[in-house]
Parts: C-alpha cells; sequence; structure tokens
C-alpha cells in the first residue's frame, strides 16, 4: 500500500519539481517555457 502510493507520487512530484536532467523530459510544457526563456537570454 505504501509503495503504490509513494511511486506515485514521485511520477506527478518530477513534473511539478522535477531534478536538473528531468525537467526536459518530464514535462512537455515546461520544455518549451524553459527553451524559450534561455534562448533568447543566451543571444541577447
Amino acid at each position: 500500500d505504501t509503495g503504490t502510493p509513494n511511486q506515485g507520487g514521485t511520477r506527478y512530484g518530477s513534473i511539478s519539481s522535477p531534478p536538473s536532467p528531468g525537467p526536459q523530459q518530464a514535462p512537455p510544457g515546461g520544455t518549451y517555457l524553459s527553451e524559450k526563456i534561455p534562448i533568447p537570454d543566451t543571444e541577447s
């Protein structure tokens, strides 16, 4: 019982606040925001 909910919560938590290498592959929307923010910043 504790293992099943624990794993599910981890998956959802990853999307909310994933690690450094996880954010780009975890949330599709986050990738767009992350990419759009650093791309213009670096070019500027």
